[in-house]
């Protein structure tokens, strides 16, 4: 246990692995409390100071003594009482995660009840008798309790399985998708899961196709209650993009069929969403065939399967590299699509968009999503409100102060930016990378990602709620049994006070 004291000035206090106790004094302060239970500890009464939330963090305000940012802070000790801090940051799981398989993938769906189910991959986490990584998931009720524990999803546990994507069904229940096998000989697999999280029949094969290797799956359920599983494999120019459409059995419909129509070199990591229609939309990187390095292009299907039109080009700026594609339905019948692209901001990576009607015609032009450019901005990810406007993320090297930081911004439902883009993660030691988004039935959306820092570079899966205002949902402020008077800073959204019985 430690007792770490600030200066007059403004400082930054970082505890330790145990239970410490951490006293900024006067200046604007960064208390930091770590791993264990910790205190910040101040001489004024409850009622001497004013609380807020600030990106998800407390912070505590007092004229004369300055404003204080809390951080993996439990308790706060003041002079007449203690308030205790929880918290709107979820773990999800600490178990060893890989994060880098949620790269490519929707690793984060709603489900019909208002919950929702995070998956990713872990290494050798199967038991005693796994021999590699193993595809996990964990599922949430609306207010982002935890039901039940984190689950096995593959049943076969030799060789390797990764690379998850989910998507919830229109019964209750979800899909989960992966692939399996050597890195350098894979398939795609599935299993379906009930409302309560049961397995419904067998781990399938997703690719009829089975030389070589099939890699990159993303799922997504229609309307009818029907699924579409896509994915890459190799074809004759190189990778092709291949999808495979299933009956709310989880029956095949059909064959497995190519999406993309230009062969040569590689069309790779697609990406999908349901249309308003009922039908489809795919997105993907092709190499070199808007002429320079990879582009992003997309195809249109209606709800039968057929192909709507022809492939196109969703990248203007063709310079350099337009890479990682992701796609979601508007509630007007057209769709966004958002990538990373090489240099267009001067500076690295950056993340653009465009918006698109429902006959598969450009709204307006490409446009940036990211404000700050410095460095790279990468990993997107992009879901849509119950608003009618949406929501996208990203990575952001050295935004946050170390390493990587994940960020968002809104848009309402003619793409004009609500606010400014923002933080999600609290924790900003070390890398916040790999964020997925998934919509909430009240308006708000959860955010996950995976979280990596010199003490634990195992890594461990975050999400974060909010609410329909784009406030971070489940900060709390807990008092006690006594009297008490807790002062909230004027316009503060997103922090709870519960005063007990006081």
């Amino acid at each position: 246990m430690a007792r770490i004291k600030g200066t007059s000035g403004n400082d930054n206090l970082v505890g330790t692995a145990s239970n410490d106790t951490l006293i900024g004094g006067s200046g604007n302060d960064n208390l930091s409390g770590g791993t264990g239970t910790d205190t910040a500890q101040y001489a004024g009464n409850i009622a001497d100071y004013r609380f807020s939330n600030v990106d998800g963090k407390l912070v505590v305000t007092n004229d004369a003594e300055g404003k204080d940012t809390l951080t993996s802070v439990e308790t706060l000790q003041l002079g007449n009482g203690q308030l205790s801090l929880t918290s709107g940051q979820l773990l999800v799981s600490a178990n060893n995660v890989d994060s880098f398989t949620n790269v490519i993938s929707k690793h984060i769906t709603t489900l019909a009840d208002g919950g929702f189910v995070v998956a990713w991959t872990s290494p050798e986490q199967e038991g005693e008798f796994g021999d590699g990584s193993g595809v996990f998931a964990q599922r949430f009720d609306a207010l982002g309790v935890a039901q039940g524990s984190e689950f096995l999803v593959n049943t076969t546990i030799t060789l390797e399985q990764y690379e998850p994507s989910i998507t919830a069904l229109a019964d209750g229940g979800f899909v989960v998708t992966w692939t399996g096998g050597f890195v350098s000989d894979a398939d795609i697999f599935a299993q379906r899961f009930d409302a309560s999280g049961n397995k419904q029949g067998a781990e399938f094969v997703v690719n009829t196709t089975t030389a070589l290797n099939q890699d990159a799956s993303n799922v997504i359920a229609l309307a009818d209650g029907s699924f579409v599983v896509i994915w890459h494999s190799n074809d004759t120019g190189g990778i092709g993009v291949f999808a495979q459409r299933f009956d709310v059995n989880g029956n095949k419909l059909g064959t497995e069929f190519q999406v993309n129509t230009e062969l040569t070199n590689h069309q790779y990591y697609p990406d999908i969403t349901t249309l308003v229609d009922g039908g489809f939309v795919i997105t993907w990187a092709s190499l070199e065939q808007d002429g320079s390095l990879s582009g992003i292009f997309a195809q249109r299907y209606d709800a039968s399967g057929a192909a709507q039109g022809l492939e196109f080009q969703v990248n203007t700026y063709t310079t350099s590299d337009q890479f990682s594609s992701k796609v979601t339905a508007l509630s007007n019948g057209g769709f966004v699509i958002t990538w990373i692209s090489q240099g267009q901001d001067s500076d690295g990576w950056g993340i653009y968009a465009q918006r698109y009607d429902a006959n598969g015609n450009k709204q307006g032009t490409e446009f940036q999503v990211n404000t700050y450019t410095p460095s790279n901005q990468f990993v997107s990810g992009i879901t849509t409100l119950v608003d009618g406007g949406f929501v996208v993320t990203w990575q952001s090297a050295l935004q946050d102060g170390d390493g990587n930081g994940v960020y968002a911004q809104r848009y309402d439902a003619s793409g004009n930016r609500l606010g400014n883009e923002f933080r999600v993660n609290t924790d900003t030691i070390g890398i916040q990378s790999y964020a997925g988004i998934t919509a909430l039935a009240d308006g708000g959306f959860v955010v996950d990602w995976t979280s990596r820092n010199p003490s634990n570079a195992a890594g461990t899966i975050y999400a974060q709620r909010y609410d329909a205002a784009g406030n971070a949902v489940g900060l709390k402020l807990t008092g006690t049994n006594n009297t008490e008077i807790i002062n909230l800073d004027a316009g503060t959204a997103g922090l709870v006070v519960d005063g007990l019985a006081g």
